[in-house]
């Protein structure tokens, strides 16, 4: 065992016992910091035969605090869907990888694969549960935020010759060619790039949204939010993704919809300020002396995007013929699955990773009764969350909320339609927060009365009373 996967262990097991010991309405924040770190951390640690990191290490103890607090008594008919479309996926993936993998005798990575989607499935639960059980948006928003914005800052710190000269970061990362754009130039060039660098770049995108959003709600502190959104325009020029920008920008185009829909020009006006100071921030990296390389990288790869003949060869074009292949596959029978990493037959050099593209990868998986419940389960979720955030009967700043989470969990389900984000247990993270706070809006709708406190009949029971003071003076 090597010593990044001596500490990530180390780490698990303190986290585990704090687990144990904090209150219940701490463990959405302990659960959202585990999460992000093992998504910037690239180690795992080999326990029972499977390698797990820091967030799959507190899973049994997560589930053994949410039994025993009674939040699996509340049900709802939507979270019940959704359970139910995430189980059958999951099954049909399993079913169809056992089948086609036990014919060829290649069945433990494959396997592997569907294991690691299943604890990633199980993230997304735990994180539901969590929200739900604590009645509130804010809190798992914020540490949200302020997890990605701290490990993006270690990151940067790891980039810097102060910190390689006393530790060993070279478990972070890794070289890789890059198209660089110097002194108005492309040209080619290797770049020491962090592990977790798309990864990074996604995750910041999807964070940076999600600030957007907050900013608006003014219950947040100003001076907070510009700091994070800080190191998230840091998180997207270190990981330097085509996706990250192609994501942050689909975003910020739903929020605009959303301000328009609602008829408010005035926000509408300061929404493309913002904008404006944050491509002024893009820029200011530039002058920082850790980040040039990397700025330098992120402008090839964002020069990329507007040039045709890039997509004639490279991975794009490796990654095309693959889904080609795949979708032949398809066609040819829809009804049954290839099972998981069936795609290495048509690009071997992924190594088993994931196809870069996971909606199509599960519908080639796990035929069109797996897709079925997994499109089930992000249209559902989504559906329902932006109703919530359109439904002017919630107070402005839940709504705002939910509309951050959204969209931030939008720009990560773009990305995996190129990349390998869905594979990150910050995806299901975010998905099962947005899940969560859907329900949460949901259930509070339901209960709120459409007719204003001053109606009520002076006349009313007590007991009915007690309980309408009690749903008005509910907060989100």
């Amino acid at each position: 065992m090597n010593s990044g996967a001596i500490v990530v262990l180390v780490i698990g097991i303190l986290m585990n016992v704090a687990a144990f010991f904090l209150p219940f309405r701490w463990l959405i924040r302990l659960f959202v910091i585990a999460v992000i770190a093992s998504a910037y951390i690239p180690v795992a640690v080999t326990l029972f035969g499977l390698n797990l990191r820091i967030s799959q290490m507190l899973i049994p103890i997560m589930l053994a605090r949410i039994a025993g607090s009674g939040v699996l008594k509340k049900r709802s008919p939507f979270g019940n869907k959704l359970f139910i479309a995430g189980t059958l996926f999951w099954l049909a993936l399993l079913g169809w990888t056992v089948v086609q993998a036990g014919q060829s005798g290649n069945l433990s990575q494959p396997i592997g694969h569907v294991v690691l989607m299943g604890l990633n499935l199980i993230h997304a639960l735990i994180a539901y549960l969590l929200v739900v059980s604590e009645q509130e948006l804010r809190k798992a928003a914020m540490v949200l935020l302020a997890s990605i914005a701290v490990f993006n800052g270690a990151l940067l710190l790891a980039n810097t010759d102060i910190v390689r000269n006393h530790l060993d970061t070279s478990f972070l990362m890794q070289d890789e060619g890059a198209v660089v754009l110097q002194s108005g130039e492309m040209s080619s060039s290797n770049i020491s790039r962090f592990v977790v660098g798309v990864a990074t770049g996604n995750i910041s995108a999807a964070a940076l949204v999600l600030v957007m959003s907050l900013l608006w709600t003014g219950r947040e502190s100003r001076g907070l939010l510009y700091a994070v959104a800080v190191m998230c325009i840091i998180g997207i020029v270190v990981g330097f993704s085509r996706q990250a920008l192609v994501g942050l920008a689909a975003g910020t185009t739903l929020m605009m919809i959303y301000l328009m829909k609602a008829r408010n020009l005035k926000r509408v006006m300061g929404f493309l300020a913002l904008a404006g100071v944050l491509v002024v921030a893009f820029f200011a990296t530039a002058q920082f002396s850790v980040t040039e390389s990397y700025w330098e990288a992120f402008a090839g790869r964002a020069m990329l995007l507007a040039d045709r003949s890039s997509y004639d060869g490279g991975t794009v074009n490796d990654r095309l013929r693959m889904w080609s292949g795949m979708a032949d596959d398809i066609r040819a029978n829809p009804l049954v699955g290839s099972g998981q990493d069936a795609y290495l037959a048509y690009f071997p050099y992924a190594g088993g990773a994931g196809s870069h593209n996971y909606p199509l990868e599960v519908l080639h998986a796990a035929g069109v009764l797996g897709f079925l419940p997994f499109l089930y389960l992000h249209a559902s979720a989504m559906w329902v969350s932006w109703r919530m955030a359109l439904n002017r009967r919630i107070e402005r700043a839940a709504r705002l909320r939910m509309l951050g989470l959204l969209l931030a969990f939008c720009v990560l389900f773009l990305s995996s339609l190129t990349n390998l984000i869905a594979w990150n247990p910050a995806y299901w993270l975010i998905f099962g927060i947005v899940a969560g706070s859907a329900r949460l809006l949901k259930q509070r709708l339901l209960l709120r009365p459409i007719w204003r406190p001053r109606l009520v009949p002076a006349t009313m029971p007590p007991t009915y009373e007690n309980r309408l003071r009690h749903v008005i003076r509910e907060s989100v």
